[in-house]
């Protein structure tokens, strides 16, 4: 496991409810900080150095998906079901 972490918020532009994110975000880092790891919320960013935990990957495009770095913890928070409008095939191929 890395020693550090990137919490990230996906936030489209313009898109007021990513702010829903926010409370977990905090909840994640200063949970991570006890425990003795570097820990940061931004948003909209990914890295390779930090183990990024994802938040809101259900708001990316699928061409975005595709990019994610292998080591990414994709954090769910939405009720999904087969027939969800959040449940994308790229976000469910990125997942397996």
């Amino acid at each position: 496991m890395r020693s550090s972490f990137l919490i990230s918020i996906v936030r489209p532009s313009g898109y007021a409810h990513a702010d829903a994110f926010k409370e977990l975000a905090e909840t994640l880092m200063f949970g991570l900080r006890r425990l003795g790891y570097a820990a940061i919320i931004r948003e909209n960013q990914l890295s390779t150095e930090s183990q990024t935990i994802l938040l809101g990957a259900n708001l990316l495009g699928p061409e975005l998906i595709y990019q994610l770095p292998p080591s990414t913890i994709i954090y769910n928070l939405e009720q999904i079901d087969p027939q969800s409008d959040w449940l994308k095939g790229s976000l469910l191929v990125q997942i397996r």
